[in-house]
């Protein structure tokens, strides 16, 4: 794919956003873990295992329905993660009541499934450059949950990272 110079802006500007937080993490209040080099890395672990993802993705889905793709792909990780819990942890629990099996099933189909189709559907669509931007997203919504759930303090440099990942989202979206 070929990006114009504003796109490749928003790339740097999206990745530098989660630079900024993952630098700011835990500065500016005592108390509070600092970062580590581990969770730093896991971090950008997980942003190389998104991109990796959505190229991955991308070429699939120009032999294969963006369902089709959802499908094996849920269906080849279901079967990864139940023989590693089968080998880790044996047997899930039988004493599991209907309500957590209703509430297991509505997030396996409605958070993941429905998601990963939708997610799909939408990079089949647009060029993965800028469908990569959004990954930025995640950290960001990390960060957002720790204020809102943990009550961790707002930053000002989570605030200036997210402000970076969302005027990146912004700015490909405008751009058309």
């Amino acid at each position: 794919e070929q990006m114009r110079g504003r796109g490749w802006l928003a790339v740097l500007a999206s990745a530098a956003g989660v630079a900024v937080i993952a630098a700011g993490a835990g500065r500016s209040s005592p108390g509070v873990n600092a970062p580590t080099v581990l969770g730093d890395a896991l971090v950008v672990a997980s942003l190389v295992c998104a991109t990796a993802w959505v190229l991955m993705a991308k070429q699939l889905m120009l032999r294969y329905p963006p369902v089709t793709v959802t499908a094996n792909v849920l269906a080849i990780g279901t079967v990864m993660i139940t023989v590693w819990v089968l080998v880790v942890d044996g047997p899930p629990p039988t004493s599991i009541t209907a309500g957590a099996w209703v509430s297991l099933a509505v997030l396996g189909i409605v958070c993941t499934v429905v998601t990963t189709v939708l997610w799909n559907w939408g990079l089949s669509r647009i060029p993965a450059s800028r469908a990569g931007i959004f990954v930025n997203l995640e950290p960001l919504i990390g960060c957002a949950l720790g204020i809102i759930v943990l009550h961790d303090p707002l930053t000002a440099f989570t605030a200036l990272g997210g402000l970076m990942i969302v005027g990146s989202a912004l700015a490909v979206t405008l751009e058309g």
